[in-house]
């Protein structure tokens, strides 16, 4: 670890903006809804039904992690 140093998922990048990055979500969803508004609302509907399945079910932490040996 301290010859490649932190392996981690935080941005590096030296002009990152958290707030920047938000605007750009919101732009992409703005555009997809002007292109097509019915197929927007179906994405839309299937990230939401994902979110709360998986949020409620918690799939995989009932079983235990079994290494192949």
């Amino acid at each position: 670890m301290t010859y490649c140093g932190v392996v981690g998922w935080r941005p590096a990048f030296k002009y990152y903006s958290m707030w920047l990055s938000l605007v750009g979500a919101v732009v992409c969803i703005g555009v997809m809804f002007i292109m097509s508004w019915v197929t927007a609302l179906v994405t839309m509907a299937v990230i939401a039904v994902l979110f709360f399945y998986l949020h409620y079910h918690k799939p995989g932490t009932t079983t235990q992690f079994q290494p192949i040996v």
